[in-house]
């Protein structure tokens, strides 16, 4: 298991003021978005920066494994990002966890119980740490918009 964790690094990102992330899904309470739309995935890169999307990408190429994962902060968001090699697939979903430790328990739990239970869960909370003292300065540095069509916001 530790070869495989090699390939995913542990990073924090600045956005843009109001960067503008695009999802297929929102939660009820608004507090999660995702999209599993590669256009909408690879545009989201690019808006967390092209540095992080080149890096991102090269990670995919290289890597041995069938998918990479990474998850980082953008804005207010703890982002979690799965990739399959051939980026014929993969998924990005946005949590804003309100700064609110249960919260926070609560969607680590989601992000390990779909992987590799307590490294994710350990990486969700380590990240959701170095959010908390900058969450109120954050907050307005993402949104997410919903979308039906990507190809309308994308164009």
């Amino acid at each position: 298991m530790a070869e495989r964790l090699q390939f995913f690094s542990k990073t924090i990102f600045c956005v843009n003021q109001m960067a503008k992330f695009l999802v297929n899904k929102v939660s009820e309470d608004g507090l999660i978005g995702e999209t599993t739309r590669m256009d909408e995935i690879l545009h989201n890169l690019m808006i967390i920066g092209p540095a992080y999307k080149e890096g991102f990408l090269r990670m995919v190429e290289e890597t041995n494994l069938p998918f990479i994962v990474q998850i980082c902060v953008c804005g207010r968001f703890i982002t979690y990002i799965e990739m399959e090699k051939d980026l014929s697939k993969g998924v990005m979903k946005f949590y804003d966890c309100k700064n609110d430790n249960d919260l926070a328990l609560d969607n680590a739990k989601i992000v390990g119980d779909n992987w590799y239970g307590s490294y994710f869960f350990r990486w969700f909370m380590e990240l959701f740490e170095q959010l908390k003292p900058v969450y109120s300065d954050n907050y307005d540095a993402a949104e997410l918009l919903l979308v039906e069509n990507a190809g309308v916001v994308l164009n």
